[in-house]
């Protein structure tokens, strides 16, 4: 076995899954589920508030980050807070008893997670495990490595998918963005991992399907990395990415062109 502390990505990775957040139909029954609450909102209308309360609430975790001395270039906020947020804020109401309740109710936190789950099923596609990926995770537990998730991820609803899929109990330790409020590649998520668990760098590696947030991040602390190919790139594509992601940082680079976690039993 190469390393002593294998942490992974998740989605694009471990899990594959493809959502779509853009469509109008989408928006449209997301619209739907807020007018049963009292909140009266277009599919576009909804979604030109969803996007302008994340970038003000990114803005203002900013500066909450640099008050800490972080310089926070890659924020992560808490999806379920922006779910509340536009119930309350609605530009346009109706009376609502569901709705009118939960204006003055502390159940509006668990209705902003439900809703975030809504949010979720919704606007996925398809959601299942890469082939191999629990085999590779019990094999490398078997053979005596410990395993770390660092996902850029919501909490309210990544558990949930985590435990369907039978993964939380493999994993001697979980990072995920919403509770950290910073996402790959900023530095500090890695750092953060390394230091609760007592991990030597140089004994570990990132493993992702992204060469901008895990090799990235991966590089920016001085570790090595192994990128899976999960999304098809082809060669030439490979090669650019792997040449803009060496610029900066120290780390080794495995690729796995054609995506198969497997390969890590095999290094």
């Amino acid at each position: 076995m190469k390393y002593t502390n294998y942490i992974f990505d998740l989605y694009g990775t471990l899990v594959d899954i493809r959502t779509d957040e853009y469509s109008k139909a989408f928006w449209k029954k997301m619209a739907d589920y807020y007018a049963c609450f009292g909140a009266d909102y277009t599919a576009e209308s909804l979604k030109e508030n969803y996007n302008s309360l994340i970038k003000k609430e990114e803005k203002r975790l900013i500066s909450e980050l640099k008050k800490k001395k972080i310089d926070c270039r890659y924020p992560e906020i808490k999806l379920e807070k922006i779910f509340g947020q536009l119930l309350l804020q609605a530009p346009k109401k109706h009376s609502s008893e569901a709705g009118d309740h939960l204006l003055a109710s502390p159940e509006l936190d668990t209705w902003s997670v439900d809703t975030a789950h809504f949010f979720r099923i919704t606007s996925r596609k398809h959601f299942r495990l890469y082939p191999g990926t629990l085999t590779t995770l019990k094999e490398l537990r078997k053979q005596g490595a410990k395993i770390y998730l660092l996902s850029n991820a919501q909490r309210s609803f990544t558990f949930s998918e985590m435990e369907v899929l039978g993964l939380p109990k493999l994993f001697d330790g979980i990072y995920v963005s919403s509770d950290l409020k910073m996402k790959k590649p900023q530095p500090e998520f890695l750092l953060s991992l390394l230091k609760e668990y007592h991990l030597d760098g140089k004994e570990s590696v990132m493993v992702g399907n992204d060469f901008q947030s895990d090799v990235g991040i991966a590089r920016a602390c001085h570790v090595d990395s192994v990128f899976l190919n999960t999304d098809r790139f082809p060669d030439a594509e490979l090669k650019k990415r792997l040449k803009a992601a060496k610029q900066d940082g120290e780390g080794k680079i495995t690729i796995f062109a054609d995506g198969k976690i497997t390969h890590l039993l095999d290094e």
